[in-house]
C-alpha cells in the first residue's frame, strides 16, 4: 500500500507533537519477502524492535477496506495488532504508539539495578556462623562503619530529603543488628539499601556511588559473618 504525501506528513508532524524527535524515525514502504503486497513500516530508531506497520486489509465479512496495523511497543503486550476503517483511527493509533515509545523509553530497569546491586556484595552462606548474632564487639564495630557512611554520605548527589531518610534507615539498620542474625541482618541491609534507591528513583550514577561507597566503607565488615 502507499498513503498521500499529505497523509506521511501527517504522520511526521504527529512525532512533533508527541515531543518525540523525527530523526529517530525511519519511514520505509515496500513488499515483505512473503507477501504479495506493499507494507509501511514505521521504525523507531533507538530501538530496532518497535515498529509501527500498516497494511491493507479487506473484509471478507463486511467488504470494507481496512487498514491492519501492528504496533511494538503495544499499550498493554509486547506487540499488539488491530484494524481500523479509516484514517483518522489509524492516526489515533499511530499517537498511542508513539505514547507508548515515550512510556517505555523512560522505564528504568530495576531488574537489571537489582541485579547490578546484588552483584557487588556475595551474600554469605547460611552456616552455623552466619546464624549467629553480632557479639559485642561486632556490634560496636557495626556501628562505628555505619557512623562513618553516614559521614561520606553528602559527597553524593542526593537532597536533603534523601539524605535524611537514608540516615533513618541506618539508624533502623544498626538497631535491627541486635535482633537479627548475621545472615538475616545481611538481607535486611541489602533490601533497605535497595528500596531506597527505588523509592527515591536515584540516577544510575548515584546509585552506583552510593554502593561503591558502601563497598568501601563495609568492606571485611559487611560480610563478618562469613569470617567470624
Amino acid at each position: 500500500m502507499k498513503l498521500l504525501l499529505s497523509q506521511k506528513n501527517k504522520l511526521y508532524e504527529a512525532i512533533l507533537e508527541e515531543g518525540l524527535s523525527t530523526s529517530d524515525f525511519n519511514y520505509i514502504e515496500g513488499k515483505p519477502a512473503n507477501s504479495k503486497e506493499d507494507v509501511i513500516n514505521i521504525f523507531y530508531s533507538p530501538y530496532k524492535e518497535y515498529v509501527f506497520i500498516i497494511q491493507d486489509y479487506h473484509s471478507k465479512l463486511t467488504g470494507e477496506n481496512m487498514y491492519l496495523m501492528t504496533t511494538t511497543p503495544g499499550t498493554q503486550r509486547f506487540s499488539e495488532s488491530d484494524y481500523c476503517s479509516n484514517w483518522w483511527d489509524l492516526i489515533m493509533q499511530f499517537k498511542i504508539w508513539l505514547r507508548n515509545i515515550h512510556r517505555e523509553t523512560q522505564q528504568r530497569d530495576r531488574w537489571i539495578e537489582l541485579e547490578e546491586m546484588n552483584s557487588i556484595f556475595s551474600s554469605p552462606s547460611p552456616d552455623e556462623s552466619n546464624e549467629s548474632f553480632f557479639s559485642d564487639e561486632q556490634y560496636r564495630l557495626l556501628e562505628m562503619k555505619i557512623n562513618e557512611l553516614k559521614a561520606a554520605l553528602p559527597q553524593l548527589s542526593l537532597t536533603a530529603n534523601q539524605l535524611l531518610d537514608l540516615e533513618k534507615k541506618l539508624d533502623i539498620l544498626l538497631e535491627k543488628s541486635k535482633t537479627n542474625t548475621k545472615i538475616d541482618w545481611y538481607n535486611l541491609f541489602i533490601g533497605y539499601i535497595l528500596t531506597f534507591a527505588l523509592d527515591h528513583a536515584l540516577e544510575g550514577s548515584t546509585v552506583h556511588e552510593l554502593w561503591q561507597l558502601v563497598k568501601m566503607v563495609f568492606s571485611g565488615i559487611i560480610l563478618l559473618a562469613t569470617n567470624q
